[in-house]
């Protein structure tokens, strides 16, 4: 690359910025109330993966679906408002956390890459949220948490990222729900199970 030019275009101005940070800041505060700075890392990315899922739905139409305007605001969101939301909350609790994008069941995606406890694993938020691959079913939302703290074979199962950086590796276990949780058997002892 020899230049880069670009022109950006604000969708607000300053003053409206700024109104919409303070309630942001004010939302951002009471979700975070059940959760300390000083918790594992493990705690807090479930915690942030938890209460997204549980207070947003998953609209294509929501108001400014693109950023987290529409997480904090309006309750409402696709997955670049997951991605970026849950970016946010992981950064405000200590969390080194990125939004990568791609392709989930061939369509555009964006999900996380988040750091616990030294190791990198994928966090898809929106595919957490039951009612985001169950759009037509009325059943009551659930968590899933198949997608939180996943490798990168397990994460290649339905997405494919199209970044032309290199990304971390995620190969660690350590931090995905199941194992931490006790309820991941690595061999058939139906007795245990």
């Amino acid at each position: 690359v020899i230049g880069l030019e670009f022109a950006p275009s604000y969708t607000m101005d300053s003053e409206q910025k700024q109104q919409y940070q303070a309630q942001i800041d004010q939302v951002v505060d009471e979700w975070l109330q059940g959760i300390s700075i000083h918790d594992s890392d493990y705690d807090k990315a479930k915690y942030v993966f938890d209460n997204l899922i549980q207070r947003v739905d998953y609209r294509t139409d929501a108001p400014e679906n693109q950023n987290i305007l529409s997480v904090f605001l309006y309750g409402e969101t696709v997955c670049q408002g997951y991605a970026c939301a849950t970016q946010y909350l992981m950064r405000h609790l200590g969390i080194p956390c990125i939004v990568v994008t791609g392709t989930a069941r061939n369509e555009a995606h964006a999900w996380n890459i988040v750091l616990l406890d030294g190791q990198y694993y994928h966090m898809d938020t929106t595919w957490g949220n039951s009612r985001y691959l169950n759009q037509d079913q009325q059943e009551n939302k659930y968590i899933d948490y198949n997608f939180m703290c996943m490798t990168d074979q397990e994460l290649e199962r339905t997405h494919k990222l199209d970044m032309e950086i290199d990304m971390p590796a995620c190969t660690s276990m350590e931090n995905n729900y199941f194992v931490h949780e006790g309820c991941y058997f690595d061999s058939w002892v139906p007795e245990e199970i």
